[in-house]
């Protein structure tokens, strides 16, 4: 282990190391959040009205960027099971903002799509997301869920940056607001990377704080050494297990529903009558309600079945989805974000969690990027069919109620799904514990 990696770990050994790892993805997932996932609803109709491109269009370059999810997902993955979080961070976050950087200087379709998809869809996976998540399945097992609760809340807070983004866009354009962001993650997301660390093991911790001792037993909390002992699939073993297709369907269709609302709610309340300020903070709303879910699921996920916790969250976002369909009302409005920022926010800790209880530690990177090449799918159709609809309907409606009735199949789905069980006549497809 590297001299200045016994510093650091010495310098911050209380709390658990682990908790440092939260700490930075939070601030991760921040950036991610509120410039990247929320932040580019902003930019929606700014661009439609300067460049006159359709909805349908500017919806396709957020659904197609999706596709980096599937092409390099595996390789993200697999980048970071190989070489470790801290340096995909310092890969990663410079692509991202250099991305914002340039995308200010858009002067084209073209360059905005192949900047969006390129440089900021592949920068915020490759230096935020998949490093963050990985470290943190790493560093947790008994308390996974409450790390990846408040690890998924920084996409929440991020929130919070809407308003103050929308502020900079509405006062001095979407161009300034595109450079402010890059700058910001330069900034910001740079000296994350440094605290970063892959497994625990390698520092003579055990996951959750426990210490290894000379006979290999677990110490420290008291967690015997069976407690860490986790069926650990590769990619190729996942994708031969039912529980591994089952999860990566109910997932996708959860996430029409997410990728259709992150780009489309904001004109989607201005077209319902609600000003632009009105839409905005009821958009960052949504993100600050999420945390809330985030948090008391990504707990109830360490007491209670990590399935059955999910199966609820997924079902609050179809209730959800049939009750936008009739939002008209400032007070209806308001009502449909606590439904949908719950269910939403404590899904997005239990997805993570769901895959390391499923198919364990030692290849979570790449088994993650390998479903999210199929879950994408869910992402790309989302935005788009709703795009599409407003364009032939003028209404997004009927499209919320379609999101709604699809969110139902993936609760079923994940009533099918069982962990499988490595070996044996579990290993298959098919395979139930």
């Amino acid at each position: 282990m590297p001299i200045a990696d016994c510093r650091m770990l010495r310098l911050l050994k209380k709390p658990f190391y682990g908790w440092w790892i939260v700490a930075a993805g939070v601030v991760s997932q921040m950036l991610q959040g509120g410039l990247y996932l929320y932040g580019f609803s902003l930019f929606f109709l700014p661009l439609i009205q300067e460049f006159g491109w359709t909805r349908t269009s500017l919806s396709a370059v957020f659904s197609f960027s999706r596709l980096e999810s599937g092409i390099f997902g595996p390789l993200e993955g697999w980048l970071v099971d190989k070489f470790g979080p801290r340096r995909m961070m310092a890969l990663g976050v410079p692509i991202m903002g250099l991305g914002f950087i340039l995308l200010s200087q858009t002067s084209s379709f073209f360059m905005f799509a192949a900047v969006f998809f390129l440089l900021i869809a592949t920068g915020s996976s490759l230096g935020l997301v998949v490093p963050c998540y990985t470290a943190t399945a790493n560093w947790f097992i008994r308390k996974r869920g409450l790390a990846m609760g408040f690890l998924s809340a920084g996409t929440g807070l991020g929130g919070g940056a809407i308003l103050f983004l929308a502020w900079i866009v509405n006062e001095y354009g979407w161009r300034v607001g595109a450079m402010a962001a890059g700058v910001t993650v330069l900034v910001v997301g740079t000296p994350l990377g440094l605290l970063m660390r892959h497994r625990p093991e390698q520092y003579g911790y055990l996951p959750d704080g426990a210490r290894a001792n000379s006979t290999g037993a677990g110490d420290g909390d008291g967690a015997p050494q069976a407690y860490l002992q986790e069926a650990d699939f590769t990619a190729r073993q996942a994708i031969q297990t039912s529980g591994f297709w089952l999860l990566t369907l109910s997932f996708a269709v959860r996430q029409t529903t997410v990728g259709a609302v992150a780009v489309h709610l904001m004109p989607f309340f201005i077209g319902a009558g609600f000003s632009s300020e009105v839409a905005a903070t009821l958009l960052a709303a949504v993100s600050l309600v999420s945390i809330l879910g985030r948090l008391s699921f990504g707990w109830l996920a360490d007491i209670f079945e990590k399935r059955h916790v999910m199966v609820f969250t997924v079902g609050c976002i179809a209730l959800s989805m049939f009750f936008l369909a009739g939002v008209y009302e400032l007070w209806q409005a308001v009502l449909w974000v606590f439904i949908y920022a719950l269910g939403y926010g404590g899904g997005a800790p239990l997805m993570p969690a769901l895959r390391a209880e499923f198919f364990g530690r030692k290849s979570f990177g790449t088994v993650q990027g390998t479903m999210l090449a199929f879950q994408m799918w869910g992402l790309m159709v989302g935005p788009l069919s709703s795009g599409l609809m407003y364009d032939l309907l003028g209404d997004y409606r009927p499209s919320f109620l379609a999101f709604g009735a699809a969110n139902f199949i993936g609760v079923f789905l994940l009533f099918l799904a069982r962990r499988p069980r490595p070996g044996g006549r579990g290993s298959g497809i098919g395979g139930r514990v």
